[in-house]
């Protein structure tokens, strides 16, 4: 920034890292380096408080009115302190390490007599105690047990998987029995049909046979009772053609 160009009063300012102040900003210069000065107004219970800022943090300068300058400062609320760093400093953990013990050779070597004393009743012992077999007896019972559940939950599911494949396998064969009785049944009346149809087709060709037997009968009837004569029974057409 020139002396021309610089920027003092009221503006909200957003800052890298999704941070947003509201405040007086003006240009001030701290061991030669230009900072931005953020005056911010005091707000609810946070005072009124001074926070500078690099100008390579800043990312957007939003010029306003003193109003809308202290109307979005009680809307954001920044403190200029976080929480935590207000909060009182942990009690000190005592040492575990006696500073003030002196270099008394007396002291090291009980000291030492006591450290080997506590390890030595800390370190087991490889005798097999009653107490020790029962358990090792125990142990090994439960883990019997649960080989022999978990072979028999196997079991049952080998055999009920088994029971349910043999159920499917009778129900497709029975599927399969019933579709094939359906198939012969159906054989069978097409069989049926095609008879009575053959039957049938007999009958009507003796029965068109019949009715030019009588159309020829009828035909001679016609003729001899135009030339006046009478009709003998029993006669057959062919005699009668030739008598005419």
């Amino acid at each position: 920034m020139t002396e021309q160009n610089a920027y003092e009063g009221f503006a909200v300012i957003e800052l890298m890292g999704h941070n947003t102040l509201a405040g007086y900003i003006s240009e001030q210069t701290i061991a030669g380096t230009a900072m931005l000065r953020v005056d911010v107004p005091a707000v609810g219970d946070v005072p009124a408080y001074t926070k500078f800022v690099s100008g390579s943090a800043v990312y957007g300068i939003t010029p306003t009115s003193q109003e809308v300058a202290e109307r979005a400062a009680q809307r954001l609320q920044v403190r200029p302190v976080s929480q935590f760093l207000l909060l009182p400093a942990p009690a000190q953990r005592p040492s575990l390490i006696d500073s003030t013990a002196g270099d008394d050779d007396e002291d090291e070597d009980e000291d030492d007599d006591e450290y080997k004393t506590a390890r030595s009743a800390s370190r087991p012992t490889n005798e097999r105690t009653p107490d020790h077999m029962n358990d090792t007896v125990t142990a090994f019972l439960i883990l019997a047990a649960c080989a022999a559940g978990i072979a028999s939950g196997a079991a049952g599911a080998t055999a009920y998987w088994s029971r349910r494949r043999n159920t499917e396998a009778d129900a497709n064969w029975l599927r399969y029995v019933e579709s094939e009785r359906q198939r012969n049944n159906l054989r069978r009346d097409l069989e049926a049909a095609q008879k009575r149809t053959a039957t049938l087709e007999a009958e009507r060709d003796t029965a068109a046979y019949q009715l030019t037997q009588l159309a020829a009968v009828a035909t001679v009837a016609t003729q001899q009772a135009q030339v006046g004569r009478a009709f003998t029974l029993n006669e057959g057409v062919l005699d009668r053609i030739c008598r005419n």
